[in-house]
């Protein structure tokens, strides 16, 4: 187009007449869409590519209009970073459905000498084996002596547990489990079978006594058997051996002599205890109350071991072992006889007169006989009918064991027929 002057200038550019990017196809261009190029760089195109103006005046086109074939090649160029930058990303990035390679592990260096030494010294390291500590190193075994108060048992002290005493069923014999913590004592096992089949329901496996308390076979019968089947730490007889003196002839029978060397056989240690001795454990004071330094050696009742346990205010007298005669004895002793508990003279014996130690020295409340089905008519009903007299309550193993229960600290006990 001519200007006034004669010079040639630019058609000027109709944009509402041009076809816009949108509608104009690129053949160059992919089945993937070029991102569109931002609004900001086509601002700054617009504002800086200016169409020429050949010999007009400077400033006479419409600022306006631009040539959109520069802007359509600006956009082009722009698109062409973009995609080749896209291209980059997708390439260094695994596709769709492609699985990652793992990077091959590093190949471990050689051993140097130093490690090689070093895993030797670990190797060749020895732990010290766990040694375990004895409660008990250094005490006194009780095998020391044949006297009740010398020596330790291996026995945690527990003076805090409670005192239980089971009168057992054991038929018409007798049998008497005292424990108080760890500790057990068994005083008799006429008979076996009754006597064992408590003690396991007790889960009772260790015995730390087991006291032959004289050569009478409702004492000792069953206590071949518990030597058989339990383990026994300590033995106590009276010491009655077969023997001939001034005063009478004693003889063993051979049921108590096959007894005592099983006990020896077995390394068992033996106490001979008599009257006056004593010894604690656990808070439980065991007392001997017969036999006497100088045995009687005629009835083995007469010898029997004689037992008075003491447990905080509490205490429980075992009489069953012996007989009424040896009364005087047992009071001469000037142990303080006075119990709440006691276990009768032997399976309830009957005399033509009523016990001195009973009625006024011990004044029991409650009187437990070990007894089962005799032909001696015993218990005896004139002893019944003084307990009776004296407000004494009566318990008895010919119908179930008889369990006493201390607190350990106050005279208060609770007694009841288990099993």
């Amino acid at each position: 187009m001519c200007g006034r002057n004669g010079k040639l200038m630019a058609d000027p550019i109709d944009l509402t007449s041009q076809p816009g990017p949108e509608s104009t196809p690129n053949p160059n261009a992919s089945a993937q869409q070029v991102p569109e190029a931002p609004v900001g760089a086509a601002n700054v195109l617009n504002e800086a590519v200016q169409p020429p103006v050949l010999g007009g005046r400077q400033g006479s086109a419409p600022k306006k209009k631009l040539d959109m074939r520069l802007v359509a090649g600006a956009v082009l160029i722009v698109a062409a970073v973009l995609l080749l930058g896209y291209s980059f990303v997708s390439q260094s990035q695994p596709g769709e459905g492609e699985n990652l390679q793992a990077a091959p592990a590093p190949t471990p260096a050689p051993v140097t000498q130093m490690e090689n030494n070093s895993t030797a010294a670990v190797e060749n390291i020895t732990v010290a084996p766990i040694v375990e500590i004895d409660p008990f190193a250094g005490i006194t075994p009780r095998s020391v002596s044949d006297k009740i108060s010398d020596g330790q048992f291996r026995v945690l002290d527990d003076s805090s547990a409670q005192l239980k005493v089971y009168v057992i069923k054991d038929g018409f014999a007798d049998s008497i489990l005292v424990n108080k913590g760890n500790f057990y004592m068994l005083i008799d096992a006429g008979n076996f079978t009754p006597a064992d089949k408590f003690l396991k329901s007790m889960n009772v496996s260790r015995i730390n006594v087991l006291v032959a308390s004289r050569d009478y076979e409702g004492a000792i019968g069953g206590i071949g058997g518990i030597l058989d089947s339990y383990t026994v730490d300590e033995f106590w007889d009276n010491n009655v051996q077969a023997s001939e003196n001034s005063v009478a002839f004693v003889k063993t029978s051979g049921q108590y002599a096959a007894l005592l060397s099983k006990v020896d056989a077995k390394g068992i240690a033996v106490k001979h205890p008599q009257a006056g001795d004593n010894m604690t454990v656990s808070g439980l004071t065991v007392t001997v109350l017969n036999p006497p330094k100088n045995r009687y050696l005629g009835n083995p009742d007469a010898d029997a071991v004689v037992l008075k346990i003491s447990n905080g205010a509490f205490c429980m007298l075992f009489l069953n072992p012996t007989v009424q005669e040896t009364e005087n004895g047992l009071i001469g002793t000037g142990e303080k006889m006075h119990c709440d508990v006691i276990t009768y003279f032997k399976h309830g014996e009957g005399r033509p007169t009523a016990s001195l130690l009973v009625d006024d020295y011990v004044l029991p409340k409650d009187v437990i006989i070990s007894v089962g089905p005799n032909a001696d008519g015993l218990p005896s009903p004139t002893t019944l009918t003084r307990l009776s007299l004296k407000h004494a309550t009566v318990w008895r193993t010919d119908n179930q064991t008889v369990a006493v229960t201390n607190d350990g600290i106050s005279s208060k006990y609770t007694i009841a027929q288990v099993g």
